[in-house]
């Protein structure tokens, strides 16, 4: 379990760690604004870029945290 978990790109495994932190501590609202303020950041990162590339190409993804 441990290996897989180091295997996912590091910016957002650790946005996802925070919202389930937060999740029994804020209302729906302000969980529905986290995620989305999540994923936008998510979205922006060199890690997708290469999530997406290395699904195209039929490869493993080699995150950096960017």
């Amino acid at each position: 379990m441990a290996a897989r978990l180091a295997a996912l790109p590091p910016l957002q495994l650790a946005m996802s760690k925070k919202l389930l932190n937060q999740s029994l501590a804020v209302s729906m609202a302000q969980a529905l604004e986290a995620e989305g303020v999540a994923q936008t950041v998510s979205f922006q990162s060199r890690d997708t870029v290469e999530a997406v590339i290395a699904f195209a190409e039929k490869r493993e993804p080699r995150f950096t945290g960017e």
